[in-house]
């Protein structure tokens, strides 16, 4: 009985070793983040999903130097509400002038293939 309560005492030694450790790591690299050269990005993103319907991403990330990435915001739009997103994407970017921006809206190849099977399958 003895023997095993030491086992385990050295090993919640070692775990809070290791823990601690790790607690340095965490402040060393948000210090490097926090003083690392940054780029905000805005993303409006068309996404279909597989019950056919569509959703709208409006997302906000930082780019860091050393190429993390963080998205820091997303809001969703359903497909009925896609000039909702496009607004709050054109008021983000006027939010933060200089803020790289990239839509990402058209119809998905496959998605394009699927339609065009439908026409020709309708015009029979």
């Amino acid at each position: 009985m003895d023997g095993s309560a030491a086992r385990m005492i050295r090993e919640c030694e070692a775990l809070i070793t290791q823990l601690t450790a790790y607690r340095q790591d965490l402040v060393t690299r948000y210090n490097e983040l926090a003083t690392m050269a940054r780029q905000d990005r805005v993303l409006l993103e068309r996404c279909p999903k597989y019950d056919g319907k569509i959703v709208y991403y409006v997302r906000m990330f930082t780019d860091y130097e050393d190429g993390t990435t963080v998205n820091t915001s997303s809001q969703a739009f359903e497909g009925r509400d896609r000039r909702k997103a496009l607004a709050r994407f054109e008021e983000m970017q006027k939010q933060r002038p200089g803020i790289e921006a990239e839509k990402r809206i058209e119809k998905r190849s496959w998605e394009k293939l699927k339609e065009a099977e439908l026409f020709s399958v309708s015009s029979v």
